[in-house]
């Protein structure tokens, strides 16, 4: 072990290679090193702060400040009254420098739809798209001049015109002749809030229309063969429930008073005769609830319900 001097009273002592490396002054017991600090004064003290070396940010005195933590702090303060009434300050000041990183020029942009002049943040061009507008009005007026049709991301080719090119007129003329009014129950528009469904009353397949080919499409949108229908009863026709609209144009009263009399009344398969409902035994497997033969015919031929 190397041999140093007790820097207090001049005994020698033994010290590690590390220790020797690290301080300059060695004592050989703590009552020595005491002694040696009482008598340093001044600028011999290991911890000499220097005379008024610093400025507090506060109050702006000088004072005296280790110099590591000058160089290691580019504020500092004579005590720590001044460090509290300065935090708001600090606080303001760190706030501004941040904006002051972020903000950064606008950069100018022009509406694709109107033209107007745009100033954007250049976040804002990450986040947007490839078209660039000053409103929802003239982003969904863009869209609808420049993504319908063959330039939609959805285009599938096209359909051609089902019933004609003048479906639409006819269809507007037929409402208005029956007053938008449903032919069959006698509902409004207004009532359900919608438009009437026009129904051709002789189906449109029929007359073999071919678009380019033949003109067919005129006799099947003349007017009197269409009809206006709610979506209820336009479905029913549909379903074939009320045939009588779908091949005849009958008063709604009629229809109404057709279908009442159809259902009190039934057909024996076997006489084949119109007969009031009570005549036929009920049977709830059948659609109507009643038996396909009547009772007459039950009892002369014998037949099992």
């Amino acid at each position: 072990m190397p041999v140093v001097e007790c820097s207090y009273c001049q005994s020698e002592i033994t010290k590690s290679p590390g220790r020797i490396k690290k301080s300059k002054n060695f004592f050989c017991n703590s009552t020595c090193k005491g002694s040696w600090m009482s008598n340093q004064k001044g600028k011999n003290t290991p911890r000499w702060k220097g005379e008024n070396n610093a400025i507090c940010y506060t109050c702006k005195k000088p004072y005296k400040e280790r110099p590591s933590k000058i160089a290691r702090n580019k504020k500092t303060f004579c005590s720590n009254k001044c460090y509290k009434n300065a935090l708001p300050q600090i606080a303001h000041e760190r706030s501004n420098s941040i904006n002051a990183r972020k903000s950064k020029p606008k950069v100018r942009v022009i509406c694709e739809q109107c033209g107007k002049e745009l100033w954007w943040h250049p976040s804002r061009l990450k986040q947007a798209y490839k078209h660039k507008f000053c409103s929802y009005d003239c982003r969904s007026a863009w869209r609808t001049e420049n993504t319908s049709g063959k330039n939609s991301w959805a285009w599938k080719g096209g359909y051609r015109s089902y019933y004609g090119p003048n479906w639409n007129q006819q269809r507007k003329k037929a409402r208005l002749r029956d007053k938008n009014t449903c032919q069959h129950c006698g509902i409004t528009s207004l009532e359900i809030n919608r438009e009437l469904d026009v129904h051709h009353i002789k189906p449109f397949n029929s007359f073999s229309y071919l678009p380019g080919v033949n003109d067919n499409y005129k006799k099947a949108n003349r007017l009197d063969n269409l009809i206006s229908l709610c979506p209820s009863c336009h479905g029913k026709v549909e379903d074939n429930i009320i045939r009588q609209l779908a091949l005849l144009n009958i008063k709604a009263s009629e229809i109404k008073t057709q279908i009442t009399r159809n259902r009190l009344e039934k057909k024996c398969a076997r006489c084949q005769i119109i007969k009031p409902l009570d005549m036929f035994h009920k049977d709830k497997t059948r659609p109507d609830g009643h038996y396909s033969y009547c009772k007459s015919c039950v009892k002369e031929y014998g037949l099992k319900c």
